[in-house]
């Protein structure tokens, strides 16, 4: 990093006033250096923490002293930028923050600039670091701002929005009426390389500060910009004035949209004037566009909808990313579609070599395409059934896509959206289609998915379109006959299979192999594994869906391939693939329709159950409420078994070689199962008080807000229609129910219908004769903000 000339490029210094770049271009032998810096400091890492530091430290300080050869100093500041990430605490670096402030004053600029870097790196992987040391730095960004160099002044503003980007909100009040004023002195003064950053840096006070910009800097702040926005037309200042779009945009999702509301129309008026008459082919304004109708969406929501029909055109040949789709030329039937995806799926697909070169295109146009999609991806989730004209021509663009495009980010974008499109068809303000038309279009979807994800080669994309796959079955319910089931499961076993091998070829020697590429396969094969227990979820989802339609995968499972997961010999791994689907035959197929093979897979449950492998034991114990659940009247006869297992399991102690989480959430899906058992097979048990006893006193969850809301649900409901059986005969238990609903109201393991449940069991409670004395003496007991939640309750109670 020393060997770069000594003598400063005029073009650095003094570069074209309209020049934009994404950023800084940095010599080979710097990026060799830093590289090479990094590599130490991590290694020094693993050895030790703190270590890194100590290492660097004698030789930053040695290059900070020389004043001879600036070119040291950038050295040591460019080294020292790179230590962020491996800092356990920013108090590690007191010594020498004053060198970093000191030296961004420095006389030469290519210090300055390096010293910049240095904290706005620092900031972004240290994020303690700007609220540990903003007394000593913000008044040297302050005055960054105004150095003379305007490639400088821009790293400046960059660093000085990477820094208060994690400055708490106490802390950016106290700067920003000040940063504020200096900002807009520079905007007048400075060239638009600069500009555009102190744009961002508007932003970013906005969005670290929103009460305070609302209440003081929206009003001055918002006509500026507007008029800024609309005067910018040069075009060697587009990406300005993209910048100035993008501020406008941001600062309206911070104060939302009432605030914003006086200023909606003339800032979407103006946005579309700009996307439907002065966009260039190539045009850097493109990707702020898109970006800003999404955020518009989001703050305007049903506000937009007035502008719809005028917008999306001209949004949809903005978003067109593939060479020979014409959107514009598209009918708005279902034949047009259904057509459409026949051709997709007969076409062959673009060769490895094609796809390499789809990759190869420029980062500008990746980030509109993708831009594109996430602007489709919220229009459609947020205004739903007022998309219904455009639902075909948006599918159409997205299945291309998903289909040939060698982007895997523009696949798996594609892939996402496809959801939100079935949602839409299905609002209630949707009129257009027919009835059957979600169970065609959820048939093409499934189709397009298959064909991309056989034919990707790694699990990241995978998992997306797994997920996606997943969430069209969910939403488009049953649409499949028994051969649509057959072919969705082969094509998810086939991926497991797949990943499978992939997980035997990428076995390396460990006798033959370094640390760095031990930790990247070991780092594949949990990929993978996540991979094939993600899609063991799609099996899951045929049989939630369609439980008559997929009987036939039983015969495919049992006994031939779960024999095979569940040997003794076989890998943990294996089991749990093995216990998840007999977990999701149990729950969703139950004993009704395969009588003869349930009790095998209760039986496999039971061995299973009292495993130290968190994520096994996790599905067996929540596998035996799924038995409560499914099992009809052969509960009878594993009743005794089911809750001798919970109870085990309930008051085993934790091992020590499992980690806390993993071991809590187990326990969530015991207590989790106790609680289904009382609500749907409370008749087996001559005695419920054990079961009452044991699951209030485990009550509420810890882990899991998602059973745990099924729970809450559950203990409302009895306490509703059987006070006396929850309570106990004298209300002994009353202290505990009336805990369990403190704790929980106001959390994520509450919605609004069972809180408002627990609301009416609450006063419900409040009212009973015998109980009055027991509820007064426990609200005075309280502490403030549990009797607030009290207080609360009572209101929603009267309410409803």
């Amino acid at each position: 990093m020393c060997t770069i000339p000594f003598e400063v490029d005029k073009d650095w210094l003094n570069p074209d006033p309209t020049l934009f770049f994404e950023g800084e271009e940095e010599e080979d032998n710097i990026n060799f250096g830093k590289k090479a810096v990094s590599r130490v400091l991590s290694a020094a890492n693993k050895k030790e923490k703190g270590l890194e530091l100590t290492l660097l430290s004698p030789i930053l300080l040695e290059c900070f002293s020389n004043e001879k050869d600036w070119r040291l100093k950038n050295a040591g500041l460019l080294s020292l930028s790179a230590v962020g990430e491996y800092l356990a605490s920013a108090a590690n670096l007191s010594e020498l923050v004053p060198i970093m402030v000191t030296h961004m004053g420095h006389a030469h600029p290519k210090v300055r600039f390096a010293a910049a870097q240095c904290i706005g790196e620092i900031s972004q992987d240290c994020t303690d670091f700007p609220n540990m040391y903003h007394e000593q730095i913000m008044s040297a960004l302050f005055n960054g701002l105004s150095d003379p160099v305007a490639r400088v002044q821009r790293h400046m503003c960059s660093a000085l929005c990477k820094f208060i980007d994690q400055l708490k909100m106490e802390v950016i009040d106290k700067y920003a009426t000040k940063l504020m004023l200096k900002l807009e002195e520079v905007l007048k003064t400075a060239g638009p390389i600069v500009q555009e950053h102190i744009m961002s840096a508007i932003s970013t006070v906005a969005e670290v500060t929103p009460i305070n910009f609302k209440l003081n800097y929206y009003d001055h702040t918002m006509p500026f910009l507007i008029k800024a926005m609309e005067e910018c037309k040069d075009f060697k200042l587009k990406r300005l004035r993209g910048s100035i779009i993008e501020c406008i945009t941001v600062i309206a999702k911070v104060v939302g949209k009432e605030k914003f509301r006086p200023h909606a129309k003339t800032v979407i008026k103006t946005l579309y004037n700009i996307q439907e008459h002065e966009l260039e082919s190539q045009d850097p304004q493109k990707y702020f566009l898109l970006n800003a109708w999404e955020r518009l969406c989001l703050v305007l929501k049903e506000d937009l909808v007035p502008y719809i029909d005028q917008l999306m055109p001209s949004l949809l040949n903005l978003a067109a990313t593939v060479p020979g789709l014409t959107i514009s030329t598209m009918r708005n039937s279902t034949m047009d579609l259904e057509n459409a995806v026949k051709q997709l799926t007969s076409t062959e697909l673009p060769s490895a070599e094609e796809k390499r070169k789809m990759v190869h295109v420029s980062t500008t146009a990746t980030e509109e395409k993708e831009s594109a999609i996430a602007m489709l991806r919220v229009m459609v989730d947020e205004l739903g059934g007022y998309m219904d004209k455009y639902v075909e021509k948006i599918s159409a663009l997205l299945l291309h896509i998903l289909r040939y495009s060698g982007l895997e980010d523009l696949r798996t974008a594609a892939a996402s959206s496809l959801n939100g499109l079935l949602k839409a068809i299905q609002s209630p303000r949707t009129t257009t289609f027919p009835a059957d038309y979600i169970g065609k279009v959820a048939r093409t979807y499934l189709e397009v998915l298959m064909t991309a994800m056989l034919d990707e080669d790694g699990p990241e994309a995978l998992l997306v379109e797994v997920e996606a796959m997943c969430n069209v079955l969910k939403s488009a319910g049953r649409c499949l006959d028994e051969a649509g089931v057959l072919k969705v499961y082969q094509a998810g076993m086939k991926l497991i299979k797949d990943s499978e091998m992939r997980n035997v070829v990428g076995i390396v020697d460990a006798d033959y192999s370094d640390e760095e590429e031990l930790e990247a396969e070991e780092k594949e094969t949990e990929a993978e594994n996540e991979l094939q227990l993600e899609t063991t979820q799609i099996v899951t989802v045929l049989f939630q869906t369609h439980p008559e339609e997929s009987l036939c995968l039983v015969k495919l499972l049992y006994p031939a391939y779960l024999s095979e997961l569940l040997k003794p010999e076989s890998s943990s791994h294996q089991k749990q693939l093995g216990i998840y689907f007999i977990v999701d035959m149990v729950e969703y197929l139950g004993y009704a329709r395969i009588p003869e093979i349930y009790p095998q897979f209760v039986e496999a449950i039971f061995n299973y159950s009292s495993s130290i492998d968190p994520p096994i034991r996790q599905a067996c114990l929540y596998g035996i409420g799924a038995i409560a659940m499914s099992a009809g009247g052969y509960y009878s006869s594993v009743a005794t078994k089911c809750y001798a297992i919970l109870s085990q399991a309930l008051s085993q102690e934790r091992p020590k070689e499992v980690k806390k989480k993993k071991w809590l959430s187990a326990q969530d899906n015991g207590i989790s199962s106790l609680g289904k058992t009382i609500k749907h097979q409370s008749t087996a048990f001559p005695d419920l008080k054990p079961l009452l006893t044991l699951w209030l006193d485990k009550m509420p969850l810890d882990e899991d807000h998602i059973e745990g809301l099924i729970q809450n649900e559950i203990l409302a409901d009895l306490v509703l229609h059987d006070t006396g059986l929850v309570l106990g005969a004298n209300g002994e238990q009353f202290e505990m129910v009336m805990d369990i609903f403190v704790d929980v109201i106001g959390t994520e393991q509450v919605n609004e219908a069972v809180e408002l449940k627990i609301s009416k069991a609450i006063n419900m409670l409040a009212g009973v004769p015998g109980l009055k004395d027991k509820f007064t003496k426990y609200g005075a007991d309280l502490e403030t903000e549990q009797r607030e939640k009290l207080e609360e309750c009572f209101k929603i109670a009267q309410k409803s």
